[in-house]
């Protein structure tokens, strides 16, 4: 376990955290929920994540397919918000939607960067 009382804990997490990233931050917060099939960091952080050039991302925009329990998931997020100092949007969908994509909404995130969620 990590001193968390160490002078350089603090910058040391922080560098961890930006050096991982919000996939294996929101994996770890995600992971004990049940219900979750699949889940992938879509738009702006996605892009920069995968070399699309543009401005740093403001949050982070989080697809959940499966039945989770919505509650579970938006805590999930804000647990996750703390350790990366930015906001997490969730859209949670079931299979069934995602595999539809009936909407506009839907078949621009399907087309877009897609970064997986670790775990």
């Amino acid at each position: 376990a990590p001193d968390r009382d160490s002078p350089i804990y603090p910058e040391l997490r922080g560098l961890i955290t930006k050096t991982l990233g919000p996939p294996a931050v929101l994996g770890r917060f995600l992971a004990g929920i049940p219900g979750i099939r699949a889940a992938a960091i879509f738009g702006s952080w996605a892009a920069r994540y995968r070399g699309e050039p543009g401005e740093a991302p403001a949050d982070v925009d989080l697809l959940v397919i499966g039945s989770p329990d919505t509650s579970a998931v938006h805590r999930a997020c804000r647990l996750a918000e703390d350790d990366l100092g930015r906001l997490v949007n969730a859209v949670i969908l079931s299979p069934e939607e995602w595999a539809g994509r009936r909407s506009g909404f839907l078949r621009t995130v399907a087309r877009g960067h897609l970064v997986p969620v670790a775990g």
